[in-house]
């Protein structure tokens, strides 16, 4: 996944990406990982346009996970799914956790 959880900076893809253009042109090439955890399509659609046509880039490359192909109805809900009542009160706990911002951030940094 593009934001690289759990993965080490210089492993994740758009980083080697960058390395193995450069290598192939032998020129400099800087590539943007702009992936956000959790983002689906009409966010990273946002994103771009508030954002990331800034940078003027030369070519954009969007992947695709799961939760880009389901269902968008409305504005996006950060507690969506988090009450499922299958769900036990650690899960429910975990899913709750999992959606903070600065737990996000933490942990990837990590």
């Amino acid at each position: 996944m593009t934001f690289g959880w759990g993965v080490a900076q210089d492993q994740i893809f758009t980083s080697r990406l960058e390395q193995l253009l450069q290598g192939r042109l032998q020129r400099p090439v800087r590539v943007i990982n702009s992936g956000v955890g959790r983002y689906n399509t009409v966010q990273e659609v946002t994103y771009f346009e508030r954002e990331g046509i800034t940078f003027q880039p030369d070519l954009v490359m969007l992947t695709y996970v799961q939760n880009d192909i389901e269902d968008f109805k409305g504005p996006w809900n950060p507690w969506g799914g988090v009450f499922e009542v299958t769900k036990s009160f650690p899960e429910i706990m975990l899913r709750l956790v999992g959606k903070l911002w600065f737990y996000r951030l933490i942990n990837h940094t990590y």
